[in-house]
């Protein structure tokens, strides 16, 4: 009954004062304000790309995103909101008040990934990849989370949903941003090796049906990591001919991209053909990222954090903990410091890593390049049915210590390298500090 906002209580308490909802560097991006008497409003002050994230509290159509997730914490309900209120009162503070909730967005990468993405549909997602930690949620279009009573109707009929959380529910096909993890389920299955030789004629036709490069340029003579580097669609859809359908599959799920992350908030898990019908045609397509293949951008930002902690998937987290201002603060069970687990061969990973560090170095990721720091990345141009190709990104950085990984999806954008790496790059700035 707590939990089902049918229950007129919970309606009125919309009403009622509620715990603040704060980035990582202590701003405000949700909190209730006093309208006179003992009634409070609910204001919101984060980025317009944190809404479905942070979501809504109406006492017409409820609550969502975090605001649904943690209610019973923000109303001052849970064991640990007691918790948070003795620490504060014995370490000489007030006792009374809410606790806030410290969640791990980092405002500056937040606002550099939105103003980045300069108003285009998409999502943006950046991860701690040592820790776990969420620093940046982008989904775009935003709305106002305050105007919801008032704006539904339009929100909800918009052609553009606003209300998606395209970084954790929109699905795509990932186009040559899924390259990296055929080569690393080819190398893990002893199918390839970095420096394996092949003649790239600029397409391959497969039982009646094309897959070309772009332009249908022919690439001649290359090996695997030069295939990266050029995002060869010839070598790579050859290289998912040869693996098992079913070792694919269970790779690709392995490696995080299929399963949701786990983070209390509506997330959708990704979508991955049933491998005892995948023809020879069905697996070349697969190998370019393309066919019904269908991922998540957060799904793409965990499995190229797991590379860049070097075989090792980490749970993702959004929220620290709980707290009262000026006291410490009261970890919740998803704020505990995540146990990374192995999922690949850290000499595969290495060695997918450094075609990746190539492909920004010298290949069609070069609008990812920053000044003085290693980046590594792969570029995507994902064609789909409803429009121009959606452009990918995704990477790490510094490449030799990484401490931000970054996925990039711009709706309809086109050529990955030219549209989404630019976006990467200024989401690597600003969580490098530069």
């Amino acid at each position: 009954m707590r939990e089902d906002w049918r229950n007129p209580r919970l309606r009125l308490s919309a009403d009622l004062p509620r715990g603040g909802i704060l980035s990582a560097d202590g701003e405000v991006l949700a909190r209730s304000v006093a309208e006179g008497g003992e009634r409070y409003r609910r204001e919101y002050r984060g980025p317009a790309g944190l809404a479905a994230t942070i979501g809504y509290l109406s006492p017409r159509y409820g609550a969502s995103g975090l605001e649904a997730a943690y209610d019973a914490l923000l109303r001052g309900t849970t064991v640990e909101s007691w918790a948070a209120r003795l620490l504060a009162a014995g370490r000489g503070g007030r006792a009374g008040g809410l606790p806030d909730l410290r969640t791990t967005f980092r405002l500056r990468v937040q606002q550099a990934a939105e103003q980045a993405m300069d108003g285009r549909r998409g999502a943006v997602v950046a991860l701690d990849p040592r820790t776990g930690e969420v620093l940046a949620l982008v989904s775009l279009p935003g709305f106002a989370p305050d105007r919801v009573d008032r704006d539904w109707e339009t929100l909800r009929q918009r052609p553009d949903s606003p209300l998606l959380n395209r970084a954790l529910a929109g699905l795509y096909p990932p186009g040559s941003a899924f390259k990296p993890a055929v080569a690393l389920a080819a190398l893990e299955a002893g199918e390839t090796r970095p420096g394996e030789p092949f003649v790239c004629p600029g397409r391959r036709t497969v039982r009646g049906q094309t897959i070309a490069d772009l332009g249908s340029v022919a690439h001649g003579p290359l090996d695997l990591s030069r295939a990266m580097v050029v995002s060869c669609n010839y070598v790579f859809s050859g290289l998912a001919m040869r693996l098992d359908p079913a070792w694919l599959a269970q790779q690709t799920g392995r490696f995080g991209l299929l399963a949701p992350a786990g983070l209390g908030l509506p997330e959708r898990a990704g979508h991955f053909p049933d491998p005892a019908r995948l023809e020879p045609a069905d697996l070349a397509e697969l190998g370019i990222g393309q066919g019904s293949l269908l991922l998540t951008p957060f799904a793409l930002a965990r499995f190229v954090a797991m590379l860049a902690n070097g075989g090792r998937l980490v749970e993702p987290r959004l929220v620290r903990g709980v707290g009262l201002p000026g006291a410490g603060m009261v970890a919740l069970g998803a704020g505990r410091a995540p146990r990374p687990r192995r999922v690949a061969d850290p000499e595969s990973v290495a060695a997918v890593n450094r075609m990746l560090e190539r492909v920004v170095a010298e290949g069609t990721g070069g609008r990812a390049r920053l000044a003085g720091v290693k980046v590594a990345g792969k570029t995507g141009s994902a064609e789909n049915p409803h429009g121009a190709p959606h452009a990918w990104f995704i990477g790490f950085a510094p490449a030799d210590a990484p401490v931000v990984a970054v996925a990039v999806v711009v709706e309809n954008g086109g050529l990955g390298g030219e549209v989404a790496a630019p976006v990467a790059r200024e989401v690597i700035a600003a969580a490098l500090g530069r």
